[in-house]
């Protein structure tokens, strides 16, 4: 826990710098310097500040997250285990992620004390007035986490309806922006924790969204109620000092100081004074939480267990989990605590405790759909309903659509106005009810509107020439962007261009090919299966007559078995003009080219056993051919490195054929694909190339060991690498295991068992195993369909339920059967 020695040298180089700075010339303190700092090893330190001879540390700490695919039943703290001492777990709330891991777990803290003798922390409607035990009841916010009033004030959530912190402060994880700033007057008073921790108030503290200012004394001593950069970058243990004062209570006093501090953990960057676990002990059997400060997150200790270990709400999730006091819980170091004592609450007037109002169910809406840019008609089925309730529709990443719900009978009843360009699909219905909402999943589906039948009164310019490009533009109503426009004659093939919708006509271009049927075509236009009927017609006129000329063919030479994308340059050359490689003896290579510009473009497919050298290059138009003496020269391919990126599928079953498509890069046909195993011999196929890619049937034998194999690709002896795997499943019936019979399984011993079940083999691997420990295993003799055996249980190991599992040759039974094993922690 040592700092990195060139940040230490470096900040205390910068004491003595300030400390000189820091003098006048007659010897009195000048005012606190503030210096910025960067340390590679603690990227949320960013200030300290210098005052009196002593250096205070400024961390910038949050949004805090949840990681990535975050599972809520990682280390979850074993409440039963005889070591652990925890506060009631049914008074201290658990929230997930509020607008900032900071105020989120002060929020649990006073919500702690709202239910234990200090009801005016949360005095809201919700739950009659007494902050609940999580904040589901408030709905997701718009970034998908958690939102609480207590944490975050805001329009809309509560019963408020007025703007409040997260309105006027929060923008996006991160954000330096403050909404209100420039725009409207900033909300007052202050009401949540977010507005007294100083909490993503940028233009205020300098803290990011999700951020707060915690600071600590270096050297380890409590740091007690901070108030020295109040104004620029706000201690959130200070805020929640105001906190508490603004909810009429008071926070107490050791006659020196008030009880509201941040200390560095004892140890921490070598220093000697700092909180010890004993104290962190001490505090929770006094009933008293204390903030957990993890470098860049901030959670709430609400008990301990073992030696070392501290039983914690993390702001992710409303589960307890568990972490080593001192250690780093999920990659972030911990260094800090923070520490808050109350003044016993003056005695309350008795009031009658007056009754929540239940949450409003819904069983169904009707009409259950309707289309975008419509107005639709409701009434919602279900109960506990109330005249006035905000009816949303919802969906993720959208805004909401709302409506104010009338009771009729015990219906509710309204308008939904559906934007034109709303979201297509399900979208979830929810009643709000201040600030009670509904959860039962009813969905109503957005449609797309009809698409109308276009009509067509004219095309411009009414005639076209054959072998050339013609720009149109289309007269008529109900046109759309993106419409197909159609020219078609019986017996043709459909000449089809997109049109663009350009003041309500419809333009683009028509390529003809030389070779069209000359004469009237009809004209049509399709949106989405409606066509226009409107006999209108357009007149193709013949191609010219004019011999082709060809002058130049770029390249001029191509590999046998690619595709060349060539450009002829030359005279009177035409759209849909045929391009053929011709050589004596051989078959043609024949292309159709297109000309987006000055000549014609167009792609040959060059056969992999095409003869090698010079073939001549002919255009061909309705029958007049070039004869330029104009050649292209086919070469050898040269022989490539396989690359494989995939196969699809990348698992089959022992006993199986499994047809694959193999994707990569520089495949021949006919290479083998091979399947290689280091303690079995190859699975080979031979690969068919389709579209640059290997397609073909892999049969793998039954005795094919279960797991991964490497997949290559063989061509004349090279091979590809690529670490592509292929996984071969275990076929027939897999073990299932109904239970266990164990003498006692004391660290130390051996356990005898018994396993009853199906599906077993004579030597099975029998395995015990618990997350974060080495499996506990052992050889199973088949005794009249059950294994026996022996586990030898290790002198340290974790206590509580370990999972029994069976393994018969690769395929693993997975029953949920679990065993209670006594072990010792080390």
């Amino acid at each position: 826990m040592n700092g990195h020695p060139f940040f230490t040298f470096t900040r205390y180089f910068l004491v003595f710098v300030l400390f000189l700075m820091g003098i006048c010339t007659i010897g009195v303190l000048a005012e606190p310097n503030l210096v910025e700092v960067s340390d590679a090893n603690d990227s949320t330190l960013k200030l300290l500040s210098y005052e009196d001879g002593r250096v205070i540390e400024g961390r910038l700490i949050g949004p805090g997250l949840p990681p990535e695919n975050w599972d809520p039943n990682k280390n979850l703290a074993d409440l039963n285990d005889v070591s652990a001492q925890y506060l009631d777990k049914n008074e201290v709330p658990a929230m997930s992620w509020s607008y900032g891991c900071a105020p989120t777990s002060a929020t649990m803290l006073f919500g702690y004390l709202d239910r234990n003798g200090y009801p005016n922390m949360y005095t809201g409607p919700t739950n009659g007035g007494v902050f609940p035990l999580t904040n589901a009841v408030w709905g997701p916010s718009f970034e998908g986490n958690g939102q609480c009033p207590l944490t975050a004030s805001q329009n809309g959530l509560d019963g408020r309806t007025t703007k409040g912190h997260k309105d006027d402060y929060y923008h996006a994880y991160g954000s330096n922006i403050d909404p209100y700033f420039g725009s409207w007057t900033e909300h007052t008073p202050q009401d949540s924790l977010g507005d007294f921790m100083g909490t993503s108030m940028y233009n205020k503290y300098q803290s990011t969204d999700g951020g707060t200012w915690i600071w600590t004394d270096p050297e380890g001593f409590p740091l007690y109620d901070y108030t020295t950069h109040d104004d620029t970058q706000r201690d959130g243990m200070h805020g929640m000092k105001l906190f508490v004062e603004s909810r009429g209570y008071s926070v107490a006093n050791d006659g020196q100081h008030s009880l509201n501090y941040n200390q560095l953990i004892y140890g921490y960057n070598g220093n000697t004074n700092g909180f010890t676990y004993d104290q962190y002990k001490a505090e929770i059997d006094a009933g008293y939480p204390v903030l957990i400060q993890v470098r860049g997150h901030t959670m709430l200790g609400v008990g301990y267990t073992g030696t070392d270990q501290i039983i914690i709400h993390n702001t992710w999730d409303y589960n307890k989990h568990t972490m080593t006091w001192g250690g780093s819980y999920e990659g972030m170091q911990h260094y800090a605590v923070g520490v808050i004592h109350l003044n016993p609450a003056p005695t309350p007037t008795p009031t009658p405790t007056p009754t929540p109002e239940p949450a409003p169910i819904v069983s169904s809406i009707t009409p259950d759909s309707g289309e975008a840019g419509s107005e639709i008609l409701y009434t919602i089925t279900g109960t506990n309903f109330l005249n006035g309730a905000i009816i949303n529709l919802t969906k993720t990443d959208e805004t909401n659509i709302t409506s104010i719900g009338s009771l009729n009978g015990k219906d509710l009843t309204g308008t939904f106005t559906i934007p034109p360009d709303a979201t297509l699909g399900s979208w979830n219905v929810s009643v709000n009810q201040n600030g009670r909402y509904s959860n039962d999943d009813i969905l109503f589906t957005i449609t797309a509107p009809p698409v109308p039948v276009p009509v067509v009164t004219g095309i411009t310019p009414e005639s076209g020439q054959a072998g050339f490009a013609v720009n149109y533009t289309i007269i008529g109503s109900n046109l759309m962007n993106g419409a197909w426009v159609n020219l078609s004659r019986e017996g043709q093939t459909t000449i089809a261009s997109i049109g663009t919708l350009k003041d309500e006509t419809l333009t683009g271009t028509f390529y003809l090919p030389v070779n069209t049927l000359t004469g009237p075509w009809n004209v049509s236009v399709n949106q989405n299966g409606q066509v226009s009927t409107d006999n209108i017609l357009f007149t193709i006129t013949p191609a010219p007559t004019d011999t082709p000329v060809v002058t130049l063919i770029h390249p001029d030479n191509g590999e046998k078995g690619t595709e060349v994308i060539y450009s002829i340059t030359g005279e009177h050359l035409l759209y849909g003009a045929i391009v053929n490689l011709t050589h004596d003896g051989e078959e043609n290579i024949t292309s159709y080219a297109y000309i987006p510009g000055p000549g014609l473009f167009g792609s040959f497919k060059i056969p992999s056993d095409a003869l090698t050298g010079p073939w001549n290059v002919s255009v061909n138009q309705n029958g007049l051919y070039s004869n330029d003496d104009i050649q292209f020269t086919i070469t050898d391919s040269p022989i490539h490195v396989p690359v494989v990126h995939n196969i699809t599928p990348d698992s089959g079953l022992q006993g199986e054929s499994t047809d694959y498509l193999l994707q990569g890069e520089n495949f021949k046909d006919g290479a083998l694909v091979n399947l290689s195993h280091p303690e079995q011999g190859n699975i080979t196929s031979t690969g068919n190339l389709s579209e640059g890619n290997l397609t073909g049937t892999i049969t793998i034998p039954d005795d094919a060991l279960p797991g991964p194999w490497n997949v290559t690709v063989n061509q004349s002896g090279l091979f590809s690498n690529d670490n592509v795997q292929f996984i071969v499943l275990p076929s027939g019936p897999f073990p299932v295991v109904h239970s266990v019979v164990m003498s006692f399984a004391a660290p130390g011993k051996g356990s005898g068992f018994v396993v009853y079940g199906e599906n077993f083999e004579n030597g099975a691997i029998v395995n015990l195993s618990h997350p974060g420990e080495k499996n506990i295993t052992a050889i199973g003799e088949l005794v009249k369909g059950t294994l026996t055996g022996t586990f030898m249980i290790p002198e340290s190991c974790r206590p509580g339920l370990w999972n029994v599992t069976v393994n018969v040759k690769g395929k693993v039974s997975n029953d949920n059967i679990q065993y209670p094993i006594k072990g010792k922690l080390r």
